[in-house]
């Protein structure tokens, strides 16, 4: 039998690593946000891109079920940031905050998760948040961390998922569960 920490980080490989291709750890995120949009429209979400206004779509979408790319807030230093999504649906209560992030090799995009918390703490309005991280490059104990440091956010729901598991997210909260 695996001792438990090696169970916890085998099943936070399988769960945070599912395969996004890209070559470059900029495509590796925009690849990321890419599968997130067609995970959205799969669940019948209108996507607005806020970031570049030219790209709208407005669909036939029946259900007001609506998602922004790129919308701007405040940071907890003051200056201006974005949120990758905002999600809009009647089964969700209040709007969902996204943000995406894929960790495809060793690098430093695991650093900014104290400061995306952070965000997410005190920055962000009242508000579900989401975190999609992926990839296999996230530095051992990045994955766990993020999990705990987002159970002890008491003030609003903070929870930390692939995108897999955000597909599933999506399946059950606009079923109704």
């Amino acid at each position: 039998m695996l001792p438990a920490p090696r169970v916890f980080a085998l099943l936070l490989a399988v769960v945070f690593c599912m395969p996004v291709a890209s070559a470059s750890p900029r495509g590796s995120g925009q690849a990321l946000e890419a599968a997130m949009v067609e995970v959205l429209r799969e669940h019948g979400f209108d996507v607005h891109d806020l970031g570049n206004p030219g790209s709208i779509e407005i669909g036939d979408n029946p259900s007001p079920r609506r998602a922004w790319r790129h919308v701007g807030y405040t940071t907890i230093y003051g200056h201006s940031g974005s949120i990758d999504f905002v999600l809009d649906a009647p089964a969700f209560g209040k709007p969902v905050w996204v943000e995406a992030m894929r960790q495809q090799t060793r690098g430093s995009l695991d650093e900014r998760l104290p400061y995306l918390l952070s965000n997410a703490r005190l920055a962000f309005p009242d508000v579900h948040v989401l975190l999609v991280l992926e990839g296999p490059g996230w530095r051992p104990g990045a994955l766990a961390w993020a999990l705990r440091r987002a159970a002890e956010i008491d003030d609003k729901q903070v929870e930390v998922m692939g995108l897999e598991m955000f597909r599933h997210w999506l399946t059950r909260r606009l079923a109704g569960g």
